[in-house]
């Protein structure tokens, strides 16, 4: 996303969408440099997911840990992560490629990011909880 927007920088028109509705629609202009918001939050938020994963110890797990289960729910929060992290990614790519062509994002587009991002976050739990029942049995 960064090398695309340095290729594409002197190609930007001086203004360009900064924002967009819930239906996909640009509700609002900003000047080119609107376009590095995207980069630059993406970029945090993506080193912080990295900085989270590396310390399992502090997530907020709903399943008692224990050796018997540690490195499989552990894994399995990683791997939930890992698959945030590659969304968000998308995203913000996506956003970014849309911003840069002042196109209109379809409208389900953020009702299935959503739903993408939730379901992650729900089979992992699911998944999670079964760990713990079989521990249990």
């Amino acid at each position: 996303m960064v090398v695309y927007v340095i290729l594409i920088w002197n190609t930007l028109p001086h203004q360009i969408p900064s924002h967009y509705n819930f239906q996909g629609e640009i509700d609002q202009y900003g000047g080119k440099a609107t376009i590095l918001i995207m980069p630059i939050t993406m970029t945090l938020l993506f080193l912080l997911l990295v900085v989270v994963e590396r310390f399992p110890n502090s997530w907020n797990i709903p399943v008692e840990i224990c050796e018997d289960n540690k490195e499989r729910v552990y894994e399995s929060m990683r791997l939930m992560l890992v698959g945030m992290r590659a969304m968000f990614m998308i995203n913000a790519f996506l956003t970014t490629y849309a911003m840069s062509h002042a196109l209109q994002l379809p409208s389900l587009y953020l009702p299935i990011f959503i739903g993408i991002v939730f379901l992650l976050l729900v089979i992992d739990m699911i998944y999670i909880v079964k760990i713990n029942k079989k521990r249990k049995e």
